[in-house]
């Protein structure tokens, strides 16, 4: 995570002297200030991974493996939204807003499913989950989160190539 902030603040100081120093103007504008945004957004998902690093703590192996194996599935797929938007920016590439939207939707979509099931097994064996699935459904939470945060980059990107605003509800 310090990694992360030094890398934040860094690009902070050279696009402020970029800005400052070579007065950029239309795209090579946009892009600073959307590499400012994309790099808000990468800092917020380290710290959503800390947290559920630090979910995971109170889960007990073999708690109940489907619903980790979902949990796992549902982190695949945020990671893949992840690594498509910071590609998509890097490389100047816009994607479909309505594909976009169509995997977003699915990551929450799995997201409240997995809840629904994790709050059923906490309601017919209290005692030994009540812990155990809170911090299941706050991981999955973080990770839904990240998969926002990659939503959050893609309309940074769409901003640099089209100067159009978008919002992927």
């Amino acid at each position: 995570l310090q990694l992360v902030h030094e890398y934040t603040e860094n690009l902070e100081i050279k696009v402020v002297n970029c800005i400052a120093l070579h007065q950029p103007f239309a795209r090579d504008l946009r892009y600073l200030t959307g590499s400012l945004k994309v790099s808000n957004e990468i800092h917020r998902s380290a710290h959503d991974a800390v947290h559920i690093a630090n979910s995971t703590k109170f889960i007990e192996k073999g708690v109940n493996d489907s619903i980790v194996e979902k949990i796992g599935e549902l982190a695949r797929m945020a990671l893949n939204m992840f690594r498509k938007s910071i590609d998509a920016f890097l490389r100047f590439r816009s994607l479909r807003l309505d594909e976009w939207q169509k995997m977003d939707d699915a990551v929450d979509d799995f997201h409240e499913a997995i809840i629904a099931e994790i709050t059923t097994i906490m309601a017919s064996d209290s005692s030994s989950w009540i812990r155990a699935g809170v911090s299941l459904i706050l991981a999955t939470r973080y990770i839904e989160r990240i998969a926002d945060h990659a939503c959050n980059i893609i309309e940074a990107s769409v901003f640099v190539l089209a100067s159009k605003r978008v919002k992927i509800e």
